[in-house]
């Protein structure tokens, strides 16, 4: 098992002092506060809360901060786990497939729907390009982490393939996408 960094972060803790409380559940865990991943049974389990944290409008806001800028947050999330195999339609997040990225209907006679995940608050964009490399579509993404749903429309371009591209200043991905 490898370790890796994904630039995901949970929103409102973008800064730091937030808590992991596990559940007293020692089946689940080596020691207080280590998951055994390999006991755990298939399927999502629930194996503690994050607590707290510093809810920021924006990332590094300590050499600007007059007070306004942060508060300290009251908030508890549920951690699950979902041990599973993956399925045909999932894509295992990784460096390589940030945006866990899913195109349906692919191909399509124009109307596709996609779903993105967005890991950051950076300005993140969806754009298409025709085989010759002509940008033929851009279309901004809401400066929000989490998951979007987003429409795309190329009812009035031509038959044939296209590259469809999401990405942010740290980040790309290609898919390739076929019109009907």
């Amino acid at each position: 098992m490898t370790e890796s960094s994904l630039g995901i972060e949970m929103p409102t803790f973008l800064g730091s002092g937030s808590e992991f409380i596990p559940l007293n559940n020692d089946l689940n865990y080596l020691t207080n506060e280590i998951v055994d991943i390999n006991n755990l049974q298939d399927g999502v389990t629930h194996v503690g809360y994050v607590f707290g944290g510093i809810e920021s409008t924006q990332e590094n806001i300590f050499f600007i901060n007059d007070g306004t800028q942060s508060s300290v947050s009251n908030l508890a999330f549920k951690v699950f786990i979902n041990k599973s195999t993956l399925s045909v339609n999932e894509v295992a997040l990784n460096p390589n497939n940030i945006y866990n990225i899913k195109i349906y209907p692919n191909p399509s006679n124009g109307i596709f729907s996609i779903e993105v995940f967005i890991p950051n608050t950076d300005q993140n964009t969806l754009e298409v390009y025709n085989l010759l490399g002509e940008n033929v579509k851009s279309i901004p993404i809401e400066k929000s982490i989490g998951l979007k749903e987003i429409s795309l429309d190329l009812t009035n371009m031509a038959s044939g393939e296209y590259i469809l591209v999401v990405k942010n200043k740290q980040h790309t991905l290609e898919k390739k996408i076929i019109k009907l």
